[in-house]
């Protein structure tokens, strides 16, 4: 089944009740949204993006403030490590135990795959990318009904 469309990008199939149905689910689980302010610990080029993201993602509420703040960490972080390791390879010379020239991966490599993953996570949690935003708003399905034939064997146990 493919995960629906959130009711205010959505302009095909659904009747005007689905679309009013739709729009109760998706305001149902909003929460306010007035604390959504940058802290002072994160630089200039992070509260940026911090401020532009709750804006433009107005789903966003107080609820996100701590994954957000954490996703425009790690962004920075990531920009610095791209900016300092523009011209730098990925991989290093070094000197092994006997003195010899060994290469070496470069440490802030690993540095920013973790920023780069954790980002991915949150990203998936707060609904950063389309795809993300539409797994997030999955409809809740009712309980199917119970199989008789289950129901039957069960209480033969």
């Amino acid at each position: 089944m493919r995960p629906p469309v959130i009711s205010v990008l959505n302009g095909s199939h659904w009747s005007k009740e689905e679309r009013e149905e739709r729009q109760k689910l998706e305001e149902s689980i909003r929460v306010d949204s007035d604390r959504l302010v940058p802290p002072d610990f994160l630089t200039d080029r992070a509260k940026q993006l911090y401020e532009r993201l709750a804006w433009e993602m107005h789903w966003i509420d107080n609820l996100d403030h701590a994954d957000l703040v954490m996703y425009c960490y790690c962004w920075d972080k990531v920009q610095s490590l791209m900016e300092k390791n523009r011209d730098v390879p990925d991989t290093l010379q070094g000197t092994g135990s006997s003195g010899q020239t060994v290469l070496v991966q470069n440490p802030d490599r690993f540095a920013f795959k973790q920023y780069a993953e954790e980002m991915r996570k949150i990203s998936g949690k707060i609904g950063i990318s389309h795809t993300d935003r539409l797994r997030l708003l999955q409809p809740e399905t009712p309980d199917k009904p119970e199989n008789k034939f289950a129901a039957l064997k069960r209480k033969r146990a």
